[in-house]
């Protein structure tokens, strides 16, 4: 019983102390423009198992929408990550040699590595479908958002080094959540999920080095930012 008071305080308390500042209309996303700055996490696989961590990337991202109705709002957006990868060659020979106590282990031959630099460039149309307004038609609760978000566009890989320039498309689903603290500004949560790619090319350097390069990205995202509403 006093947890279900204390989130019943905590759900009404952003409503008590803002509804002074937020707006007591039902188009709170219909006619409205807003802008998203966000920032966000990539993650791009699990650590050694015994860390139990995931390994991860940042991205900044910018998204412009207008209100269409009171639960569907859509524009552009564009998220860039950068990244670092590997380039190198696979051994000439591997040798198996046997060492004091019978242990053995390979000697690799011919075989180099260094890492890169790349950017991604995600950029499109995003839509957003704002759940609340569906089932709550009460502009007391203008102060919470939680929605769907899509997005589609093209993603450009980018990495100077091997003379990469990649085009392919691009989509994701996701949820969000945010908060609005006045008539102009709030805090936004998003999870975004992409289907993974990755791509290994063969590579050529000026100076006669050959080999291979690797990039690739997952699908999970995480982003933070504030959001501006006029």
């Amino acid at each position: 019983m006093k947890k279900l008071k204390s989130l019943l305080l905590l759900i009404l308390l952003p409503t008590l102390l803002f509804s002074q500042e937020l707006p007591r209309d039902k188009q709170f996303i219909k006619d409205k423009y807003n802008i998203k700055l966000n920032y966000g996490i990539v993650y791009s696989g699990i650590k050694a198992k015994e860390e139990g961590k995931w390994t991860h990337n940042h991205s900044m991202g910018l998204e412009f929408n207008y209100g269409f109705t009171k639960w569907i709002d859509a524009g552009v957006f564009c998220d860039f990550i950068p990244k670092r990868g590997w380039k190198g060659n696979p051994p000439d020979s591997i040798v198996e040699v046997v060492l004091p106590g019978g242990d053995t282990t390979h000697i690799y031959y011919g075989a180099w590595s260094e890492g890169f630099h790349y950017k991604i460039f995600n950029y499109g149309l995003n839509a957003n479908i704002h759940i609340l307004p569906l089932f709550l038609d009460d502009p007391n609760f203008s102060w919470v958002d939680v929605y769907i978000n899509t997005k589609i566009g093209m993603r450009t890989i980018y990495a100077k080094e091997v003379e990469l320039l990649e085009n392919s498309f691009y989509y994701s689903i996701g949820v969000g959540v945010g908060v609005n603290f006045t008539r102009k500004i709030g805090l936004m949560c998003e999870y975004n999920y992409s289907p993974p790619f990755s791509m290994t090319e063969e590579w050529w350097s000026m100076s006669g080095e050959n080999g291979t390069f690797n990039v690739s990205n997952t699908g999970h995202m995480m982003r933070f930012g504030i959001n501006i509403r006029f």
